[in-house]
């Protein structure tokens, strides 16, 4: 990450959760393939790793249908 370290002004990254007015509760991350095409960072490991942690948190947090 020293090469792309301009990208640490987006880290860390946030998740967002809200409930809506049916109570539906809804959760939504930044999709890293954004900072991937921002960045330049074509087949990173790092940014699919954090990709896949943030799908993981959300999915074993919340339910998803």
């Amino acid at each position: 990450m020293i090469e792309y370290s301009s990208i640490s002004i987006k880290l860390p990254l946030k998740t967002s959760v809200w409930k809506d007015i049916k109570e539906s509760v809804w959760a939504t991350f930044p999709q890293m393939q954004q900072l991937v095409t921002d960045y330049e960072m074509d087949d990173n490991p790092i940014i699919i790793n954090i990709q896949t942690l943030l799908e993981g948190l959300v999915t074993k947090t919340v339910y998803v249908y």
